[in-house]
C-alpha cells in the first residue's frame, strides 16, 4: 500500500500544500492534490499595496521589535558601564553632582587640555555631563544627551 504524504509551505501571506503518494521505495509516485491560499489583507493593507507601498502584514510589530530591541541593548551597555565606573570607585560624590554648570564647562576644559588630569570622579562626572550616564539620579540611564 502506498503511502501518502501532506507537505505544507506555511509563508507570511500564503499557505501552500500538496498531497502525494510514496511508493514502497519511498519515491514520490503520484500527485493527489495541491493548492494554495492567500491570507486577505486588510483594508488599509490593500490600499498601501494598490498605491505601490512595499509592506507587509508585520511591519509595524517589525518595527516595534526593533525599537524595543535597540532600546535594551542601549540600556544594557549604559548597565555596565554603571558598574564598572561603580567598581572602580569613578562615581561621583554630592559635591560633583551640584557642580555649578560654569564649573562643569571648566572641568571638560580641563580634561581636553594637555598636560592636566582629572581624578576618576571627575572623568564620570563629565561622561555624564555628555549625556553617557546620569549617576545624580542613581543610577538611571539617559535618553537623549
Amino acid at each position: 500500500m502506498a503511502r501518502k504524504v501532506l507537505g505544507l509551505d506555511l509563508g507570511v501571506g500564503s499557505i501552500g500544500w500538496c498531497l502525494i503518494t510514496l511508493d514502497k521505495d519511498e519515491k514520490p509516485q503520484s500527485i493527489l492534490g495541491m493548492g494554495s491560499r492567500i491570507v486577505p489583507l486588510s483594508t488599509d493593507d490593500a490600499t498601501e499595496f494598490t498605491q505601490g507601498k512595499a509592506i507587509t502584514k508585520n511591519k509595524m510589530r517589525t518595527v516595534a521589535r526593533t525599537i524595543r530591541k535597540g532600546m535594551d541593548r542601549y540600556q544594557l551597555r549604559r548597565e555596565a558601564l554603571k558598574k564598572v565606573l561603580r567598581e572602580h570607585g569613578m562615581l561621583p560624590d554630592e559635591s560633583l553632582i551640584k557642580l555649578p554648570l560654569l564649573d562643569l564647562w571648566e572641568l571638560r576644559a580641563r580634561a581636553a587640555t594637555r598636560g592636566e588630569q582629572l581624578s576618576l570622579t571627575g572623568i564620570d562626572l563629565l561622561l555624564d555631563a555628555v549625556g553617557v550616564v546620569d549617576s545624580s539620579s542613581g543610577g538611571s540611564l539617559l535618553i537623549s544627551p
